[in-house]
């Protein structure tokens, strides 16, 4: 089996191309989602596309219960399923006002 993070190999360009090169050989591919919830949805479209996929490694409490404090659209798992949103680009939907929040501290690092 073929073991892959996007955040570390290089993208979901670079997963499709590990599981395009691996499905060649009849080898099952699986992801690891331990990350942050960016990582989460563009697992969940990468998986969506790969054929060859056996499961997504992901972590119970990420997309439980921390995404859906920052998105209205966290993907959740249904049934051992998961459905990618169907916005533009990766789907990110934040949670209106989320930036307003008293117990949110937000820090600009760049710009003015």
């Amino acid at each position: 089996m073929a073991m892959y993070d996007l955040t570390w190999c290089g993208g979901i360009s670079e997963g499709k191309k590990i599981s395009d090169l691996a499905n060649t050989y009849y080898i099952p591919t699986m992801m690891h989602t331990a990350g942050g919830p960016i990582l989460w949805y563009a697992s969940v479209h990468l998986a969506a596309s790969v054929t060859n996929l056996h499961f997504v490694e992901s972590v119970y409490p990420y997309w439980k219960e921390r995404d859906p404090f920052f998105f209205a659209n966290a993907p959740q798992v249904e049934n051992g399923l998961v459905r990618p949103p169907d916005l533009p680009g990766l789907g990110l939907q934040f949670n209106p006002g989320l930036f307003d929040r008293k117990e949110l501290i937000v820090e600009t690092i760049a710009g003015n």
